[in-house]
């Protein structure tokens, strides 16, 4: 059955994780909610970061200058590399800089989808949920 810690999913994207369950509803959080943060990977070379929410399916985090991003870039769930959290569409930041912004959004239109998937939480993998 589902379990608070689990991962809600569709076709590849992570969208967010499992909070509550009771005898017939499940309550996702999804990754994109304000407040919200996840462990990403995106840029050559890789860089790990932490994708802040900002709602509406939008996402951004901060990366080293030293990392090459550019829009159209796969921002991948750390949490499992097999899993897009979403495509980047704007880096922001001037040579100047020691940091770039980058602003990216889930591959998938969230008030589009009508079913989504949900998979067991990696058991190797920290607590999502408190």
């Amino acid at each position: 059955g589902i379990t608070a810690g689990d991962y809600v999913v569709y076709e590849g994207a992570y969208l967010g994780v499992i909070e509550s369950v009771d005898e017939k509803t499940a309550l996702a959080r999804l990754a994109s909610s304000p407040g919200s943060t996840q462990d990403v990977i995106v840029g050559d070379p890789r860089a790990v970061s932490i994708a802040k929410g900002a709602g509406g399916g939008a996402y951004e985090l901060s990366v080293s200058r030293d990392v090459a991003v550019m829009s159209g870039d796969v921002v991948v769930f750390a949490g499992d590399e097999s899993l897009v959290l979403g495509i980047v569409r704007s880096v922001i930041g001037d040579e100047l800089d020691t940091t770039q912004q980058v602003l990216f959004s889930t591959p998938v239109s969230i008030a589009q989808l009508q079913f989504v998937r949900v998979i067991p939480r990696l058991e190797t993998l920290a607590p999502l949920v408190p």
